[in-house]
């Protein structure tokens, strides 16, 4: 995997995706213990306190934010206007089901790609994103299975 962590929270984020340009993607549950330096009208605590986590996360060669919330659409320019990393937002179309959204969607997940390459990621070979997305499936199936001893 990549040495450079890659930091984002939504689930339509694809890790594989960054796994494949050569990061390491890191999905951040922010913990909201500290104050934001990103206070705003219509803010909710867990936007400001993602923000906020991401913003000081170490060694982070970018952060990935989505569309799919408001609030994080809204602070993905303030947070490119203060970090001294690039901030990526990425479009998530509202509707999931029709060939429209899909076409939308996989021209983000391309730009996403385009935006890795840029920053110094690889393009990956298709086969590549394969391999990867074949052990992230393991990964899933092996922490499901395990969900109950784990409790």
């Amino acid at each position: 995997m990549g040495e450079k962590p890659i930091v984002y929270n939504s689930p339509y984020v694809p890790a594989e995706w960054i796994a494949a340009h050569g990061f390491t993607p890191c999905r951040l549950t922010p913990s909201g213990r500290e104050e934001s330096s990103f206070p705003g009208m219509g803010v909710c605590p867990y936007t400001a306190a993602f923000v906020q986590e991401a913003s000081v996360h170490p060694g982070t060669a970018a952060v990935v934010m989505t569309t799919a919330c408001d609030q994080m659409r809204r602070l993905s320019e303030a947070m490119a206007e203060k970090i001294d990393r690039p901030v990526f937002l990425m479009h998530v179309p509202a509707a999931v089901e029709t060939s429209t959204a899909f076409s939308l969607y996989r021209e983000e997940v391309m730009r996403l790609g385009r935006f890795l390459e840029r920053i110094g990621g690889k393009a990956p070979e298709t086969s590549e994103v394969a391999g990867i997305m074949s052990r992230y499936d393991t990964a899933r199936r092996t922490l499901r299975a395990a969900r109950d001893r784990l409790k």
